[in-house]
């Protein structure tokens, strides 16, 4: 490993770019466009990189000097960026100290190796999910239920696909996780009704039909799962703003 810069500097899992660009997307279009989105892209992605030296250098222990180096710098690179919509919003500061705080117990199940539990998924994709009230704030100038209901929708879509992706690989050979994804799934069809948007239940369906039809018997390639799930993650996308509320 280089003494400056570290190997590997892009994350590797492909998942988690879409659990923070899909939220970012969203807040933008059903915010409405503004020309500071683009700050909060480029702020995100470098959130993105920091995030993932900081779990490397956790993981390599003694050796991630510059691990940490890079998220540091990284980190600044996305606190630059951010600026200008903190300057017109400071409660951003807020939603980055809750980021930060999921993050920290992160770090933590990292150091522990622990990284793999379904309270640690929870976590990361709360913390991911932020964007989606951060950009819709930029673009509507105020936060209101919309915003609440935005991140909501995107929390238990990512959880769903944690709950999936497990079923797939980790958990094949457990009929009783498997059992419980379907549930989790199903649940998934009638939890926009208890909030007040019944329709936003089709925008689930692609992922439970996922859930439920995907063959168990043979081992599925990783390259396979990932394209169901990146084309998923836009099919849901566009399904949410086509059914949002007017």
């Amino acid at each position: 490993m280089s003494a400056l810069l570290p190997k590997r500097l892009l994350p590797r899992e492909h998942g988690v770019w879409f659990m923070w660009l899909v939220p970012a997307l969203l807040g933008a279009l059903l915010g409405g466009p503004h020309p500071a989105h683009l700050l909060v892209l480029l702020s995100a992605f470098a959130v993105h990189l920091a995030s993932h030296a900081a779990l490397e250098a956790v993981r390599e222990g003694e050796r991630g000097a510059p691990w940490w180096r890079w998220a540091a710098g990284t980190g600044a690179v996305a606190v630059a960026l951010l600026a200008y919509p903190l300057w017109r919003f400071p409660v951003i500061v807020l939603f980055g100290a809750a980021a930060v705080l999921a993050f920290a117990l992160n770090l933590y199940s990292a150091r522990r190796r622990q990284e793999r539990t379904l309270l640690n998924d929870a976590l990361a994709i709360a913390g991911l999910e932020l964007w989606a009230p951060v950009s819709y704030l930029v673009g509507a100038a105020r936060l209101d239920r919309d915003a609440a209901l935005l991140w909501l929708l995107c929390f238990v879509f990512f959880m769903g696909t944690a709950f999936h992706v497990k079923t797939v690989f980790r958990e094949r050979d457990d009929p009783a996780f498997k059992r419980l994804s379907d549930l989790v799934h199903l649940g998934l069809l009638g939890l926009p009704a208890l909030v007040g948007v019944p329709q936003m239940g089709w925008a689930y369906l692609p992922s439970a039909l996922r859930t439920w039809l995907m063959p168990r018997q043979r081992r599925l390639r990783p390259l396979t799962v990932g394209l169901v799930e990146i084309a998923n993650a836009v099919l849901f996308m566009l399904l949410v703003v086509g059914l949002w509320p007017a």
